[in-house]
């Protein structure tokens, strides 16, 4: 008995997200608030489907996806005014209440932290091409 009991204790807890990479909640809320809401629901809709919500999670990257575009020909025909800052300001402090705790529930049971700066890399390479779109058009 005694045999069966050590052998079970000295197994491996399974760690059902063992390696997934996961953005941090302050993470979310920097993108969110610094650069537009659709890119943290993007990076949000990234973080459902590696805890294992794929159809939620896609949704959340389409929705984002295509609200980013919006945004960014928005963009091209007018000033967007400063409320779209108050806007993703607001956002961020709810992608950070909707994502700590099933972050640190994730992290306990074996995700990683994703890097913080491949999103930014992506944002800094579309920003650059928009600038340069602008500028050709006029």
């Amino acid at each position: 008995m005694t045999q069966t009991v050590d052998a079970q204790i000295l197994e491996p807890v399974s760690a059902p997200f063992a390696g997934r990479r996961l953005y941090s909640p302050a993470v979310l809320a920097a993108y969110t608030a610094l650069a537009n809401l659709p890119l943290g629901i993007i990076l949000y809709g990234i973080n459902q489907s590696a805890r294992g919500n794929q159809r939620f999670g896609r949704t959340l990257i389409a929705f984002g996806t295509l609200a980013f575009a919006l945004l960014m020909f928005a963009s091209f025909a007018v000033e967007l005014p400063r409320l779209t800052m108050l806007v993703g300001i607001f956002g961020a402090i709810n992608v950070y209440a909707l994502e700590r705790r099933p972050f640190d529930v994730a992290m306990s049971q074996g995700a990683v932290r994703a890097r913080w700066w491949p999103p930014a890399l992506v944002l800094i390479v579309l920003v650059g091409l928009s600038f340069l779109a602008q500028n050709l058009a006029q």
